[in-house]
């Protein structure tokens, strides 16, 4: 209802088997900002539904009170994608398995905790991998219910290259948890990667609607965004990502954003930015610094962009990160000038489970590498796999 220069919105959640009324809530806001009235009606409306899903103690996590307490501590921690939170998630839900040995969602969550920290990690330790695969397979066999557990082997199936039976892991975990944002999350990326922006932007949206907070979806909004020249809806997008902190995924994808277009002055004040941090990791301040500096300044950045080839050939991650890290070898020396090192880096990715074919055609500074010949191969390749990703 509207009254004057006021808006009053009234939502009830209604049981449709019996008619009973299980939650009801008022926002009222300015007739003039329809869009901050529905953030607000969103936001409280997930939040009361999700806030229900997980107080009932038979279907959204175990029924020991005490465990219940220790699964949602580790998953705020889970949620909050840093390094040391997740270890710490883990160090509780360690504690939980071991009081709790047969607890699915216990089982899940910690499965899902240590598939997280390897990614963070940048992969290494194959059995932290393996015990997160053995934990997930553990949990479906006791509980097939849980949305979080199918969640979990799509990120797995997904890292090693098998992208159409992650497709399929993230349906299913939909299917039994519809306000799993991770997964919405997943889909989407995967949607806009594979040729298919639209349909993965509305999964995209639902997903941050669904989990403000999540730095990952905010920052594929804004890559997509970008790759399909929109670039006042990518800065709003990357912005929201960047309020959620300055670590090293935000540094990342505002240095990117800055080389794709060329930006001089997005590059300087990244530059300062990363100068007056005191919680960036060593290696960003000494390999992307020289970079921006240079791009600031409107000077070459040959010299400066091995160390993306060095990353791209030493990681120990998984095939999916390995193939991330020559993408970005591949967009520097394009930047760079360096058309057949970008070319080599590019054939590199391709040999490894690349399936991006949105970045192939659409990211900007790609454009003169798109009249070799071997790009043309390549992206057959890539386009193979998009298609096969969901056929």
């Amino acid at each position: 209802r509207s009254a004057g220069a006021r808006a009053r919105v009234r939502v009830r959640a209604v049981d449709v088997a019996n008619g009973t009324q299980l939650w009801s809530e008022r926002w009222e806001g300015a007739a003039d900002d329809p869009f901050a009235l529905e953030d607000d009606v969103v936001r409280g409306t997930v939040e009361a539904i999700r806030a229900r899903l997980l107080d009932d103690a038979g279907r959204r996590g175990p029924s020991d009170p005490e465990a219940r307490e220790a699964y949602r501590e580790a998953r705020r921690l889970y949620a909050s994608f840093g390094a040391e939170r997740v270890a710490d998630a883990i160090a509780i839900l360690r504690k939980a398995h071991a009081s709790w040995p047969s607890d699915p969602w216990i089982t899940s969550a910690l499965g899902a905790a240590l598939a997280r920290a390897w990614i963070l990690q940048g992969g290494g330790s194959g059995q932290m991998i393996a015990e997160a695969e053995e934990l997930s397979l553990r949990a479906l066999a006791i509980d097939s219910s849980i949305g979080e557990t199918y969640n979990t082997i799509g990120i797995l199936r997904l890292q090693q290259g098998e992208a159409r039976a992650a497709v399929r892991a993230f349906q299913e975990a939909i299917a039994r948890s519809p306000l799993l944002a991770e997964a919405h999350e997943y889909l989407g990326r995967l949607l806009c990667e594979c040729g298919h922006p639209e349909e993965g932007m509305r999964r995209l949206d639902l997903a941050v609607r669904l989990e403000p907070g999540s730095i990952a979806g905010h920052w594929e909004r804004a890559r997509t965004f970008a790759l399909l020249g929109e670039r006042e809806r990518a800065l709003a997008a990357l912005d929201r990502s960047v309020a959620q902190g300055m670590g090293t995924a935000q540094v990342t994808q505002r240095a990117r954003l800055s080389m794709w277009w060329r930006d001089q002055q997005m590059a300087a004040d990244l530059a300062d930015d990363i100068e007056q941090s005191t919680t960036l990791i060593p290696l960003i301040k000494e390999n992307l610094l020289p970079i921006l500096r240079a791009a600031k300044r409107g000077e070459p950045i040959a010299q400066q962009v091995e160390f993306f080839r060095f990353a791209a050939e030493t990681a120990t991650g998984s095939p999916r990160q390995r193939a991330f890290f020559h993408q970005l070898s591949v967009e520097f020396y394009c930047v760079a000038g360096l058309k057949p090192e970008a070319l080599r880096a590019l054939a590199a990715a391709v040999e490894l489970p690349l399936i991006d074919i949105l970045w192939m055609d659409r990211c900007p500074v790609l454009a003169e590498l798109r009249e070799d010949p071997s790009f043309a191969r390549s992206r057959a390749i890539v386009a193979s796999r998009a298609a096969e990703a969901f056929s």
